[in-house]
């Protein structure tokens, strides 16, 4: 090694408090034990809350979130966690840095913190990743040689009739407009457009709002799921069962294929040299 390579990370702060988990060395000075790595990505009421419970309580995963930084500064700061604040702390913290991948690399550096904490005692894992909202979110992970997204697709009627009968449009219109009434155009204009292209008049987070339209779109080489068509009031219990076991066994056949595509790898390495 060379003397300056030697005197690198002298002087350096323990893990917790310093940036290594940024640095392409990460993984000569504490290898990630991890498998590969799983991103679930798709627009509002695509199923990713349930593809993430499925594949944390039926497949093993470890589970991770970018929201989870947005969450804590929203405690810490007294902000209320309503949906809307939410997505605007959001676009500030990664406006205030100008970096669009901020939250990726916090939950990067969650991931290697739990690592340092039990790398010692556990077997490699699996993980999955939501909350992506932000194109660069996505690249930072997508720099990883073992990981792959899992792209959701679902109907804009089907994606509708799940926000109102969840109750959540009604909610969430409320804390926006509460002069809309839950209706397709309200769905569209400030939900599913807050989500896809971030809030109108927020000049100062210009480029740094959310944008899952250009997530979806630049994602590379995803797997993709297509969720069953909307339900009609007068489908049985039991078509809607089959409906989420057919979501499942596409989940399943998605693992499959990622694994025979990553973990057979011969690098050693989750981080691309």
């Amino acid at each position: 090694m060379a003397d300056s390579d030697k005197q690198r990370y002298k002087h350096q702060f323990p893990p917790a408090f310093s940036r290594l988990y940024a640095d392409k060395d990460l993984s000569w000075v504490v290898p990630l034990r991890v498998d590969y790595i799983v991103g679930v990505i798709g627009f509002r009421f695509a199923g990713k809350s349930v593809a993430l419970n499925y594949l944390s309580e039926k497949k093993g995963f470890r589970i991770y979130s970018l929201a989870s930084a947005v969450r804590a500064r929203a405690d810490e700061s007294g902000i209320p966690p309503t949906r809307p604040n939410l997505q605007d702390l959001g676009d500030d913290m990664r406006a205030e840095t100008e970096d669009g991948s901020r939250l990726a690399r916090l939950a990067l550096r969650q991931i290697r913190l739990d690592q340092l904490e039990h790398n010692v005692v556990t077997p490699p894992v699996r993980i999955a990743v939501g909350g992506f909202k932000h194109p660069q979110e996505l690249e930072a992970f997508e720099r990883l040689t073992r990981f792959r997204a899992i792209r959701l697709h679902a109907p804009l009627p089907l994606r509708y009739e799940r926000a109102r009968r969840s109750g959540l449009l009604r909610r969430e219109l409320s804390e926006i407009s509460p002069t809309r009434t839950p209706s397709m155009k309200s769905f569209r204009g400030l939900i599913d457009g807050r989500d896809r292209h971030g809030a109108p008049g927020r000049s100062w987070a210009s480029g740094y709002e959310q944008a899952v339209d250009a997530v979806m779109a630049t994602a590379t080489a995803p797997v993709d799921i297509r969720n069953a068509p909307v339900r009609r009031p007068t489908r049985s219990d039991a078509d809607k069962d089959e409906d989420l076991i057919s979501f499942y066994e596409q989940i399943d056949r998605a693992v499959e294929r990622i694994e025979r595509d990553l973990v057979g790898r011969a690098s050693a390495s989750l981080y691309a040299g």
